[in-house]
């Protein structure tokens, strides 16, 4: 996949496979570290910890079907090529976390995406899945939680309009960790 946001998306796909209904995506970046943790966790159905062992093997699945067991063991690879390491943790019935730490610095690290929109896509096009959005760096933050958002819209989180209006929202929070604009190096 050609950037994290689509990375992002696959292994939220999983989650909504693996039938979670509130997903929590993490990312913390740490500029004198130069890391960017990216986490993703689940109320899913889980895996057994030999399940959660194989995960991240190219063609592994806990799924029926073709085309399935290649995102877990991509952002594997992107990770640890980047120094970095992916791990994954779950219970069956309690839900998965899947947590990936990428070194910035290095020539192997990928875009960041065009991670507002696919947050945003991912709240819409789901509304029967709750979801928590939190990203911070160095030493600000900010959240994103669809259980207020339904709230405020009237529960009209699929209404045209809203995939902009997530994403203009997410783009100003983004602007204010980055001190007013957004780096180059995360778009």
């Amino acid at each position: 996949m050609r950037d994290l946001s689509l990375n992002v998306l696959d292994i939220v796909q999983n989650s909504i496979t693996a039938k979670a209904r509130l997903i929590e995506i993490s990312i913390n970046e740490c500029s004198e570290d130069k890391t960017l943790l990216l986490r993703i966790s689940d109320d899913g159905i889980g895996m057994t910890p030999e399940q959660a062992q194989l995960a991240a093997e190219t063609h592994y699945t806990t799924q029926n079907g073709e085309n399935s067991g290649y995102g877990l063991p991509l952002i594997k690879a992107l990770t640890e090529k980047t120094g970095g390491k992916l791990e994954i943790s779950s219970a069956p019935q309690k839900g998965t976390a899947v947590s990936c730490l990428f070194y910035t610095e290095n020539p192997y690290m990928i875009p960041f995406g065009d991670m507002n929109a696919t947050v945003a896509v991912l709240i819409c096009c789901n509304p029967e899945v709750e979801f928590i959005y939190q990203r911070s760096r160095n030493e600000k933050s900010y959240v994103l939680d669809s259980r207020h958002m339904d709230d405020i819209l009237g529960g009209c989180l699929t209404q045209g309009g809203v995939i902009k209006r997530i994403t203009e929202y997410l783009t100003g929070q983004e602007n204010i960790l980055y001190g007013g604009a957004i780096s180059n190096e995360n778009t």
